[in-house]
């Protein structure tokens, strides 16, 4: 697997996209860092913007970090645009873009509600699946989880379009925890991703205070300790929190 494309994928699989309001209106920001074993690996920042016709613009830009901008000087970018219907994130169009060389491969997917299809390109190959239980694009499977958590859910099912293929999600909600962050102190419920009704591989932290907006994420996966952590956060409303 090539270096862009496992940074784009423990992030996702720490993150994804976790920012949004029960009813997203302002465009949101937040920050953060990813460490393996306690060594910065990259910087991610998380954005939402939400259009006066509904529509939203949701991206996901990481940067080499630390030593490893010693080997990797390319940025990653995943978007997500897409219309909100009821509180809930419909995906129209999802793309990955990493400005490594000069001919990055062409990476998107469309979504076809009306004709239960999603089509695109990765790695320059066609793709082709169907649209199941109201399958989402990655990028937005934690705003999509948030959404849930704040209605009060616990158990949670998502199909997510990763890629060239459909991929069945599920995560739990468990306690609330106190976990210290760059931000200070916090109670956060603690969420886990699910397989076989056993916890696999990644936690999240989802204060309620910061509408469910996680503050760290854990991932571990082949021998490697991920930790995703927040160092700030702007609601776009001129409320904001950074770490000192």
């Amino acid at each position: 697997m090539r270096i862009s494309a496992k940074l784009s994928l423990v992030i996702f699989l720490l993150l994804g996209s976790a920012i949004a309001h029960a009813t997203p209106q302002l465009p949101i920001h937040a920050d953060y860092v990813l460490k393996v074993f306690g060594l910065p690996l990259a910087t991610t920042r998380l954005s939402f913007e939400v259009e006066e016709d509904n529509r939203y613009t949701y991206s996901v830009t990481s940067k080499p970090a630390g030593l490893a901008k010693l080997f990797r000087r390319y940025t990653v970018v995943e978007k997500s645009t897409g219309r909100i219907i009821d509180d809930k994130l419909y995906p129209d169009r999802w793309s990955f873009i990493f400005d490594e060389g000069k001919n990055p491969p062409t990476q998107f997917l469309d979504f076809d509600y009306k004709g239960m299809k999603i089509t695109g390109q990765y790695k320059g190959k066609d793709v082709y699946l169907p649209i199941i239980n109201n399958a989402i694009d990655r990028a937005i499977t934690q705003p999509t989880l948030i959404l849930d958590l704040q209605s009060g859910e616990t158990l949670f099912e998502y199909f997510v379009a990763d890629r060239k293929k459909l991929k069945k999600y599920q995560y739990q909600s468990g306690e609330v925890e106190r976990i210290k962050t760059k931000l200070g102190e916090l109670d956060a419920l603690k969420v886990q991703r699910m397989k076989d009704g056993k916890p696999h591989r990644t936690t999240l932290w989802c204060p309620p205070e910061l509408h469910y907006v996680p503050v760290r994420a854990e991932h571990r996966e082949g021998g490697l300790f991920y930790v995703l952590e927040i160092t700030g956060i702007d609601w776009g409303d001129g409320t904001s929190l950074t770490s000192d």
